[in-house]
């Protein structure tokens, strides 16, 4: 079966909508996970770069202005949720040490799905995953 490529719109998306329809995050994990970039025209020009990446799997393209409109949206989307905490400074951040923990977190899971699905142990995958690693060295 052929899949074919859609393409999203852009017309008529609030700040609001931006952030609703391409994060799935909150807003403090997002910044949080953005380190070592703070600013956040260069945060939301980075994440927004990366769209037509992140939606590959979908199928979804993305063309250059409507990249750079949602880039615009989440800017002010962000900027506006900044202020209405107090400022940068007063974001209540994960820190450095709080998102390694998550994302080893989120990796044991992704290890106890694909057990589950390839009917093995967590260790056996993690074990293919070595081999893979030697490979390509």
């Amino acid at each position: 079966m052929i899949f074919k490529n859609r393409r999203i719109t852009t017309k008529n998306l609030s700040p609001q909508d931006a952030w609703d329809k391409f994060v799935d995050m909150n807003e403090e994990k997002f910044i949080a996970f953005m380190r070592p970039a703070t600013d956040i025209g260069e945060i939301c020009k980075i994440y927004a770069s990366d769209l037509p990446k992140a939606f590959e799997y979908e199928k979804i393209l993305f063309t250059n202005k409507q990249i750079k409109e949602i880039e615009r949206l989440l800017c002010i989307y962000l900027t506006d949720f900044v202020n209405s905490k107090g400022g940068y400074k007063k974001l209540d951040l994960m820190t450095e040490e709080e998102i390694e923990d998550y994302f080893d977190q989120k990796f044991e899971k992704s290890l106890e799905y694909m057990a589950s699905y390839f009917d093995c142990t967590p260790e056996e995958i993690y074990q293919a995953i070595d081999i893979l690693d030697e490979d390509e060295d």
